[in-house]
């Protein structure tokens, strides 16, 4: 159990670069990560089943209303993923703040610095991973500290 969450975080790291560069995400790495979810839950004793509603409702709604253009299918199967990983409710919430937050800030800065229109498209995978990254890794020590 202890080693992972931190093969997870590797496995989310790895779906991050290939997100970056190539704009989509091996379903073989979903896979995995869909693997650790099942392996963390059952190890857990347990699913967090708002957890995963809220993760697929954000993610999932995004790409319906959109039809597939603000967000990729792929990045519905990685929120399934991480949903699985997270044990808790506030996990998630974390996890979505990070990963809307930064977002929202590095395109602002690529908006304000020229390097993209606004228009442009920004893989959003790397973003989901970082908030996952920082729920799985941090999140019992920032949610306590919060009261939640």
């Amino acid at each position: 159990m202890i080693l992972l969450p931190y093969t997870a975080v590797a496995a989310l790291f790895v779906i991050a670069v290939i997100d970056v560069r190539t704009q989509k995400i091996p379903d073989s790495l979903n896979l995995l990560l869909l693997l650790f979810g099942v392996i963390a839950v059952f190890m857990r004793g347990g699913l967090d089943i708002f957890g995963l509603a809220l993760g697929i409702g954000v993610i999932g709604g995004q790409w319906l209303i959109s039809r597939g253009k603000a967000m990729g299918s792929g990045d519905v199967f990685l929120m399934i993923g991480i949903s699985l990983l997270l044990p808790q409710l506030s996990f998630m919430i974390l996890t979505l703040l990070v990963a809307y937050i930064s977002a929202a800030c590095v395109a602002l800065f690529l908006l304000l610095t020229g390097r993209m229109k606004m228009a442009g498209r920004m893989p959003f995978a790397p973003f989901l991973v970082l908030g996952a990254a920082t729920a799985i890794l941090f999140g019992g020590t920032i949610t306590t500290k919060f009261g939640t």
